[in-house]
């Protein structure tokens, strides 16, 4: 990997915790209102030995980034992966939206479960319900587009963006 490539790869990762950062805060502010437990899944792992032969092996991953209950949709499973990008463009497949996730996403759905995707461009976020996404996905999209989206309004306190109830308003 070219030097170019490692330090676009390390600000796209920074971007990405960052926006992680941001939603635990929103996350944070429905669980204190009571409206939602929302939490990091972080991926799974394996540790093989101790000290100078401990090896870490990272699993792939069933989960999405986010995960908990919707208390204001009766306890309702709820999964949200996080995605942040500088383009207008979010890709389906190994490059956005990878391959794993979208069978994540088809997973939690066909089990009941809200599944979604926060996307965030341009310092807003949009949501995109698991329905919407595997339907352009099933259709062989390769991208979702930013500006077919619609926006997420602004919350209150903590709630920097309301995401639940733009989910309740796509009919989630």
């Amino acid at each position: 990997m070219s030097l170019h490539a490692t330090r676009k790869a390390k600000k796209s990762n920074d971007a990405g915790k960052s926006f992680q950062t941001r939603l635990e805060s929103i996350f944070d502010g429905y669980r204190l209102a009571g409206r939602a437990d929302i939490e990091k899944i972080d991926p799974p792992l394996r540790v093989y030995g101790t000290g100078a032969r401990r090896n870490v092996v990272f699993l792939e991953n069933p989960w999405l980034d986010f995960g908990g209950t919707w208390t204001e949709a009766g306890g309702r499973a709820i999964y949200i992966e996080a995605k942040s990008t500088a383009g207008d463009r979010l890709a389906l497949g190994n490059s956005g939206v990878s391959d794993s996730q979208i069978k994540a996403l088809r997973r939690w759905t066909k089990s009941g479960a809200v599944a979604a995707v926060a996307w965030l461009h341009a310092n807003q976020i949009k949501i995109i319900p698991a329905r919407e996404l595997l339907d352009a996905w099933d259709a062989g999209a390769k991208s979702m587009k930013w500006r077919h989206l619609p926006e997420v309004e602004r919350g209150l306190g903590l709630i920097e963006f309301d995401i639940l109830a733009a989910l309740a308003r796509r009919g989630e």
